[in-house]
């Protein structure tokens, strides 16, 4: 393995933040990350585009006009200034292992940007769209179908091959680099497989025993149910894991374990207690820091190695909804900002205003904050803004800034949508 894996699905029926996920006593029953998100419902009343050509010519003028408009529009963050009336719920979000980027909206449109900021429209799912999930292999994505797994084409909806996987609570973990994905199976177990060679490149034209070889996991890897109920999990590069369990035998609430099973397979080593039950849990890409979110929106931080102990955060950041790792740095989504930390100092790399009931993540260098109908992107070194994101059942709009400030749209969205 290589880097972190770890995948939220994040149900937002009437809950902020991750409260709801982890109401269960199954291994996090409504807990899944594509990065897919959940999202609340503001449909698309208001602006939105005219039909065909007019659509994209609506949304067009000239480069200079555009950024005119947008300096006219004021100090408003670049994550306020799309108008969700113009928008559709955002299902899930994931970035792919070459670079594209792939939304599925509520409504079951299936989205592709390239990564130039180019979009087009895959097809609209036959299925609702909580039965499916995005995942980092081009070209296929998940299909939970009467009591089965499958493995099917995004495009054309074929169906390669079924996976060993628990239907139940769509529980899909990979990591950063896409080398790995994992479905849970039974219990506390999961089934792994090496994504590139399994899931790359397939066609109808392989053998029976071709599409056998790909449908059955690399390894297997499960905690034991005498460690305890597990709350949250991470993998990470080499075989780490992290997990954070309650153990209601003793009654003892947020117990955090990492295991080595490179160096140490086997044997899980306990690190912390945070004494609060845990909705995430994290570790880093080098396998040097594990960090815990609790259900107050207070951080624990903890080594792996030899420098035991355990850092609180809470006087510094409170609220926290999400967490992720940027290098061994903390990246942290509160309720009205996000924020990089320094995990040795506790100190604020940069901080930057976002008011979003929702989720941040790391994609190499940049970092992407889904929520209600909108993402947006962040530089994971220096937190400037990028780009953010939105969707209708037919069109899409992407509002760009570099680094001098200025700005360019694209898409089918009326410029409006954006306020320019």
């Amino acid at each position: 393995m290589n880097r972190s894996m770890f995948v939220f699905f994040i149900d937002w029926h009437d809950a902020v933040g991750f409260d709801a996920c982890f109401e269960e006593t199954s291994m996090m029953k409504r807990l899944a990350w594509v990065l897919a998100i959940g999202m609340m419902s503001f449909g698309m009343a208001g602006c939105g585009t005219t039909s065909g050509g007019a659509g994209g010519e609506a949304a067009g003028g000239t480069a200079a006009g555009v950024q005119a408009a947008g300096k006219a529009a004021g100090q408003r963050a670049i994550y306020e200034r799309l108008d969700l009336k113009c928008v559709d719920d955002i299902q899930q979000f994931i970035v792919k292992m070459d670079g594209t980027r792939e939304v599925l909206m509520a409504n079951g449109q299936l989205w592709s940007i390239s990564k130039d900021g180019q979009a087009r429209q895959i097809r609209a799912l036959p299925d609702a769209a909580g039965n499916y999930v995005l995942i980092p292999s081009p070209e296929v994505l998940i299909h939970y179908k009467d009591g089965r797994v499958m493995l099917e084409h995004a495009e054309s909806g074929t169906e390669f091959f079924r996976l060993q996987g628990n239907t139940d609570d769509r529980l899909v973990l990979y990591s950063h680099d896409f080398v790995e994905m994992a479905l849970r199976d039974e219990g506390q177990r999961y089934n792994v497989w090496f994504a590139p060679t399994r899931f790359s490149g397939i066609k109808m034209s392989e053998s029976v025993q071709d599409f056998m070889t790909r449908q059955s996991p690399d390894f297997n890897m499960g905690v034991p149910d005498s460690v305890g109920v597990v709350r949250s999990i991470a993998l990470g590069g080499n075989s780490r894991v992290a997990v954070a369990v309650d153990n209601p035998a003793d009654g003892k609430v947020g117990l955090l374990y990492f295991l080595d099973g490179h160096n140490a397979p086997g044997r899980l080593q306990a690190l912390a207690r945070t004494n609060t039950p845990v909705r995430q849990i994290a570790i880093s890409p080098s396998g040097r820091f594990v960090a815990a979110l609790d259900t107050e929106g207070n951080i624990h931080l903890t080594p792996t190695g030899d420098d035991k102990g355990i850092r609180m955060f809470s006087k510094l950041y409170q609220g926290i909804l999400s967490i992720d790792f940027a290098g061994n740095d903390l990246v942290l989504l509160g309720q009205d900002y996000v924020t990089r930390v320094n995990s040795q100092t506790g100190d604020a790399v940069w901080k930057v205003p976002m008011k979003m009931d929702g989720q941040c993540r790391v994609y190499g260098e940049r970092v992407y904050c889904v929520a209600k109908s909108k993402v947006v992107a962040l530089s994971a070194d220096k937190g400037e803004w990028l780009e953010v994101l939105g969707f209708s059942s037919d069109a899409y709009g992407q509002l760009r800034r570099d680094t001098e400030g200025h700005e360019a749209l694209s898409g089918t969205l009326q410029p409006r949508c954006f306020g320019l």
